[in-house]
C-alpha cells in the first residue's frame, strides 16, 4: 500500500513538473529566453517609453526576476522627462511592501519582456533601499497635486 501511494505521488509530481515547463511556452517565454541574462545589448533606454507608458509595466532584474510593478511616475521639475518611478518593493503578497524610487536611469527597457529592467541589481537591494516619501521637490504622474 506505501509502494503504491509512493508510485502514484512520484509520478503526480513528475507529471506536474513537466505540465508547469510547458506552460511558459503558453505565455509566449521560452526556458532559453529566461536563462539569457538581459544585457545593453538586448534591452533600449527607457527613454524611448514615456512617462505615461512607464505607468504599470514590471519591473525585473536582468536575470527576469520581477521585483515589482511602476505605480508612480516621478517627473523632473518643469519638464516632461520622468526621473524616478516609483515602485512596491519588498514584502509578500502586498504585506510588508515600501515604495522605492529607481532612477530612469539607471533602467532599461525589453520589449521582449514588457518589462523595465535593473540592470545589475537584485530583488534583495532593492528591498532594502529606504522607503520614498513624496515630499513635492518633483511632479507625480499619478499622485494628484497637493496630496503629497
Amino acid at each position: 500500500m506505501r509502494t503504491s501511494a509512493f508510485v502514484f505521488l512520484s509520478a503526480f509530481a513528475l507529471l506536474s513538473t513537466a505540465g508547469c515547463a510547458q506552460t511558459n511556452d503558453l505565455f509566449g517565454g521560452s526556458s532559453s529566453q529566461a536563462s539569457q541574462p538581459l544585457t545593453q545589448q538586448n534591452t533600449m533606454s527607457v527613454a524611448s517609453l514615456t512617462p505615461q507608458e512607464m505607468m504599470g509595466k514590471n519591473v525585473i532584474t536582468n536575470n527576469g526576476q520581477k521585483i515589482g510593478e511602476v505605480e508612480d511616475v516621478l517627473l523632473r521639475k518643469n519638464s516632461s522627462r520622468a526621473s524616478h518611478v516609483v515602485i512596491g518593493a519588498g514584502g509578500f503578497l502586498g504585506i510588508g511592501e515600501h515604495n522605492v524610487a529607481l532612477d530612469v536611469d539607471k533602467l532599461r527597457w525589453s520589449g521582449d519582456h514588457n518589462a523595465l529592467v535593473a540592470m545589475n541589481t537584485t530583488r534583495d537591494q532593492i528591498a532594502n533601499l529606504p522607503e520614498y516619501h513624496y515630499d513635492g521637490s518633483v511632479v507625480s504622474l499619478n499622485r494628484p497635486k497637493g496630496s503629497y
